[in-house]
């Protein structure tokens, strides 16, 4: 076959450790996103309705449950980060960085998503600092 040096498989061996080892932060960090989705649902917005306020006690029911759930592993992921670049420092690859981005992009995508589907406020008005301007004509229809 040829020869291939002994530190080229131990390298090997050290980053498929390493990247397997990741999965132990991949897997709760999968469960966490649907935990979060869980917890944001019961203030989203039912379908047709996202563009009325949102009631009073909707950041308080989100804020204890879903962002101590966001706080929670954004605190795991940044301990995550500090072991990825310590070991890094070690000579251990830029593997375990690019999962660890791909969970942060998965996170933002799982947020972005919460936030859309939140109430928005716009029929009130409430974004532009205004009254809504939609008014409704003789014939029931609406006009802006």
């Amino acid at each position: 076959m040829g020869f291939v040096p002994r530190n080229f498989y131990e390298k090997e061996i050290v980053m498929a450790k390493l990247v397997s080892r990741s999965a132990y932060w991949v897997y709760p960090n999968i469960f966490g996103m649907g935990l979060y989705l869980y917890f944001a649902s019961w203030v989203w917005a039912p379908s047709g309705e996202k563009s009325f306020p949102e009631g009073a006690g909707d950041p308080v029911i989100w804020g204890s449950t879903a962002g101590l759930v966001l706080a929670l592993y954004s605190l795991v992921n940044l301990v995550w980060l500090a072991l990825i670049l310590s070991a890094g420092s070690r000579g251990k690859g830029w593997k375990p960085v690019l999962l660890w981005a791909v969970v942060i992009l998965l996170w933002v995508a799982a947020n972005r998503y919460d936030a859309y589907r939140h109430y928005d406020g716009t029929a009130a008005g409430l974004y532009s600092g205004t009254p809504s301007t939609i008014e409704k004509t003789e014939n029931g229809a609406t006009e802006e």
